[in-house]
């Protein structure tokens, strides 16, 4: 639409000598056109066409607008400052919750029916008795006359790790013959492996894809018409090698120790290789041992009498080191060995048990076997049931073993010799003379044992580091049919156990069964009931319509968990009730709104429903800064025109006579500005009509700039209102750009660019310890609508490279993926991508809002590093699937500079004005120029001549502002000669 604008208009001699600042003044008879500058007028020129021209602006003055409709579907609200209920459809007010429970005495919980769960009155908590499922019922809650309620609650919900499939692996052989001693592994094609033995045939495997699909089933190595047997616990290693070919250890009556090779495509690689010749090994149970080391080389050892028997082989089937014994002193018999490794500092290292003083010793090697180094008193261990893993950051070894049916773990330290026992809680009583082992996974011990008397096989998660207990608990095989169990990672990061078991066998004979365990979520369900018989499902945050009205509430809250032991933890509940709930006023309060830029004027209409109550609206042109009432369908002036942040706010006002709220369905926001029709901006125009015109609603600030080149007789001017960034070096830059408002300030910067690629753009480089969804780098690309996401188990670590020198981070914004957002973190900082320090820990995290969560990071924490890492433990969806959309790394400055792009001229420069639009707030800007490109610079005083004469000879003209503290700079120009 067209919307004129007047100039003041008359005669010169009725020209006033003092006018309104930025008011126009046009004399008809000279044609001479005057600015007010609040205490008197200046002259801005003269031209015989003046009026003719002065018209046209008059009447192709035209606006722009933006129209916008909040429909709540993905609303946009200033959560702070909003206490009115809203969702998708809509806003009201929340009637003051009626009824709140929060479990500090019992006297609202019906006990009778409730069952399954305990009750923490001293902290407020609800949680499950170890069990799988428990319920909390309500006593009958008195209500009048309520047909209409919401409800809300305070409750966690953890991830258990549960039993997702069980499958038996084996058939009954032809021969009914028993699998005996299954052993599991993954090889690198992601493939896993069931070995057995099946007494008097030979070896035998099942062998799947990542699909679950059977890849190979049948002998690897067959003993059939030999006349030899295999043991009764034969296998008890089989390792992988880093082409990928399988070695098995086999022990066989008769007969001497075997290391078994089969290439990927199920082939025998080499003719087994007896690690004794053609003498039986004699070994006492668990037999032969192997460990492939970081040369490819295949080390193997057994224990047998007072010996340590072992050696190594080549991966041609040579011996690098020929089977070697070695006893200890003080002399001990030995039964049992396990091998560990450190890559770093070349060591392999037996960890043996003693059985005849029931210690745990150790013989450290060089990778050639050489400097044999002895440690003869890390503990003890009563049963022979060994495991162990190495941490190479830490030089620990982590070994656990049971004494006296109780499980201990004794660490280590495979330089110095140096150990340490700690006893481990959380088991159930331990039988010791079956096995105890474990899997390393994401740090946390999967360990399995065998029930003492009950004959149940278990599992219990330990977190290594800590030795605290992360799973409970939980049973994996019942009644006393079980006697061998092994464990693995799958490729899908799954963990997957094999045990024998009869329950198959109508014949009683040993097969093989796998359960795979992932982490499983628990669940909470609420219903509501009128009269204890009628139940209706809750979602909570969401009106429930009852069929008639009632006086009684009854409240049910089922809880489930996978797992015994973990739970899922309530602190409350609320309802709110639709009936007589007394006079509330409450208020929405949009977060910023599309809109033009800047904002002149606002036109609002919207669809509500008052029921008897009362809707006020507001509306801002400056963020919430100052507030305008607004009449819907009546156009709204700003008092400040040049603000770019709309902000609508309604104040919703429910009163005590009414049951119903007030509610907002949509609204319409159309926000407008002036601008000049580009069709009349013609060259014959004078130029500083021209700018004056095309940045009318700043006006003031260019007044000054016009009044100074009068003042001083400079020509050539410059001027920036920031509209866009075509005027701004921004490579050699560093202020802060206000994209809304269209300014530069100090505050907050960002120390990553928005990222194409891991690598782009340069030098800053993004990894993660694992990607199912997205990329790394969306993370960091600035758009919420892409981000990471990852469904592997465990913890989670996403890291990114700034290049040297290091960078301070003070604070970070993180956005998450809805129902996977992560919920307890660390970031952490390092200077040599191995030692990370925790700078911010966030446990227990609860998602209002899932884009642009801030997070400070401590003052003492805060120092320069070269790279960061966002360190993951557990997600919304508990431990394992994370997803996150950005992650913004960010530090406060207090000094900032803004520079121009070169202004070419026909001379060098002498002489220059800058003129600024400021808003200082307690801080301060200064300005310099540059004749010469910005090789040299020289001090300007704002609104001063300043002579640059002295500067080296140049025609590239550079001004730079210097923003200190909370200063704004809002547009600024410069004039020159």
């Amino acid at each position: 639409m067209t919307l004129p604008i007047k100039l003041k208009r008359g005669l010169k001699a009725n020209l006033p000598s003092v006018a309104s600042a930025g008011e126009p003044l046009f004399t008809t008879d000279t044609k001479e056109l005057f600015i007010g500058t609040g205490d008197g007028i200046s002259a801005i020129g003269t031209d015989p066409t003046l009026a003719e021209r002065v018209g046209k602006l008059e009447k192709y003055r035209s606006s722009v607008s933006r129209t916008y409709t909040e429909t709540f579907t993905s609303p946009k609200v200033d959560i702070e400052n909003t206490t009115a209920w809203y969702s998708t459809n809509g806003v009201r007010t929340s009637k003051i919750p009626s009824i709140t429970e929060n479990f500090t005495d019992l006297s609202a919980v019906d006990q009778i029916n409730s069952y399954g769960v305990t009750f923490d009155t001293e902290n407020g908590l609800v949680r499950m008795s170890n069990t799988l499922e428990g319920v909390v019922v309500s006593s009958a809650l008195p209500v009048v006359e309520v047909d209409k309620l919401t409800v809300q609650s305070d409750y966690t919900l953890p991830n258990a790790l549960g039993v997702i499939s069980t499958k038996k692996v084996t058939g009954e052989r032809v021969s009914k013959l028993s699998h005996l001693e299954p052993t599991i592994l993954v090889d690198r094609l992601n493939r896993t492996w069931v070995i057995s033995s099946v007494d008097r045939e030979g070896i035998y495997a099942v062998v799947t894809n990542p699909d679950d699909s059977v890849a190979f089933e049948g002998y690897l190595h067959s003993y059939s018409g030999t006349g030899y047997y295999v043991a009764a616990s034969s296998i008890t290693n089989a390792v992988v090698d880093h082409n990928n070919n399988v070695w098995i250890a086999a022990a066989l009556t008769n007969m001497p120790g075997l290391i078994i090779s089969i290439m990927p495509d199920f082939q025998p690689l080499l003719t087994p290789i007896s690690v004794k010749g053609n003498t039986t090994i004699n070994t006492y149970t668990p037999f032969l041992k192997l460990h492939v080391d970081k040369n490819n080389r295949i080390w193997y050892s057994w224990g047998y009498s007072i010996n340590l028997y072992y050696g190594c082989v080549n991966p041609d089937g040579t011996f690098f080191i020929p089977t070697t014994l070695q006893a200890f002193t003080p002399s001990t018999g030995v039964d049992n060995t396990v091998m560990v490794e450190d890559r770093t500092k070349g060591y392999v290292c037996f960890i043996i048990r003693g059985y005849s003083n029931n210690t745990v010793r150790a013989l450290r090697l060089n990778y050639d076997g050489t400097n044999p180094t002895h440690f003869s008193s890390i503990g003890k261990a009563s049963s022979k049931w060994l495991n162990a893993t190495h941490d190479e950051s830490t030089g620990i070894t982590t070994i656990l073993c049971v004494d006296n049916n109780t499980p201990i773990v004794h660490r280590l330290n495979l330089s110095t010799g140096a150990s340490t026992t700690f006893p481990l809680t959380g088991f159930m009583a331990i039988d010791h003379s079956l096995p105890i082992g474990f899997v390393l996974q994401d740090k946390i011990m999967r360990v399995f044992y065998h029930q003492q008397t009950v004959g149940s096989t278990r599992l219990i998660s330990i977190d290594v580091a800590t030795l605290s207990v992360v799973e409970p608990d939980t049973l994996i095989q019942s009644g006393t049919n079980t006697t061998r169990i092994s464990g693995c990672i799958d490729g899908k990061g799954r963990l997957t156990i094999v045990i024998n078991t009869t329950e198959y066998s109508s014949s009683n004979y040993s097969l093989i069964k796998m359960l795979r365990y992932d982490t499983v979520p628990t669940s909470v369900t609420f219903q509501i009931s009128p009269d204890g018989a009628s139940w209706f499902p809750l979602s909570l945050g969401e009106e429930l319509t009852l069929p008639t009205k009632t006086d009684k509430l009854i409240m049910k809250i089922k809880m489930q968990s996978p797992n015994y032991g973990i739970s899922p933890t309530i602190r409350s509940y609320r309802i709110s009730l639709g009936g007589a709930a007394g006079e509330i006023t409450q208020v929405y309060t949009s977060s910023t709104l599309p809109s033009v830029t800047p904002i002149s004027r606002v036109t609002l209409t919207a669809n509500q429903i008052l029921d008897g109550g009362e809707i006020l609206w507001e509306v801002s042109n400056n963020g919430g800064g100052s507030w305008q009432s607004a009449e819907l369908g009546q156009e709204i002036e700003f008092a400040n025109p040049i603000n770019s942040d709309l902000r609508v706010r309604a104040i919703l006002h429910s009163p005590a006579s009414e049951s119903s709220t007030p509610s907002i369905r949509d609204f319409t926001v159309t926000s407008a500005n002036l601008l000049l029709n580009p069709s009349i901006a013609d060259s014959n125009l004078p130029q500083r009509v021209i700018d004056l015109e095309t940045n009318l609603l700043k006006t003031n600030f260019q007044l000054i700039t016009y009044m100074n080149a009068t003042k001083y007789g400079l020509k050539n001017m410059v001027v920036d209102t920031f509209t866009d960034l075509s005027g701004v070096d921004i490579p050699n830059s560093q202020a802060v750009y206000d994209h809304t408002q269209k300014k530069f300030t100090t505050g907050i910067v960002d120390i990553v660019p928005p990222m194409t690629a891991n690598d782009a753009p340069a030098p800053f480089i993004v990894s993660a310890d694992s990607v199912t969804g997205g990329a790394v780098f969306h993370m960091f690309d600035r758009n919420f609508a892409s981000g990471w996401s990852t469904t592997a188990g465990g913890h989670h670590w996403i890291k990114i490279f700034l290049d040297n020198p290091a960078q301070i981070v003070d604070r970070y914004l993180l956005s998450g993926g809805a129902k996977y957002a992560p919920t307890s973190w660390q970031l952490q900082g390092s200077n040599n991508n191995t030692t990370w320090d925790t700078l911010h820990s966030v446990s227990g995290y609860v998602w209002n809002q899932y884009e642009g969560n801030e997070f400070t990071i401590p003052t003492e924490n805060i120092k320069p590093y070269q790279y960061y890492r966002f360190y993951s433990t557990s997600s919304q969806y508990g431990a394992g699937v994370t997803q996150i959309q950005e992650l913004r790394l960010q530090k406060a400055v207090d000094q900032n500079h803004l520079q121009s792009k070169p202004e070419n001229t026909t001379t060098p420069p002498n002489k220059i004005v800058i003129v600024g639009d400021e808003t200082v707030n307690g801080g301060n800007i200064k300005y310099q120029a540059s004749r010469d490109g910005g090789n040299t610079w020289s001090d300007v005083p704002a609104q001063t001549l300043t002579d640059i004469s002295s500067q080296p000879v140049g025609t590239q003209l550079v001004v730079k502002a210097i923003i200190t503290g909370n200063a704004e700079l809002n547009a600024w120009g410069y004039y020159y000669e």
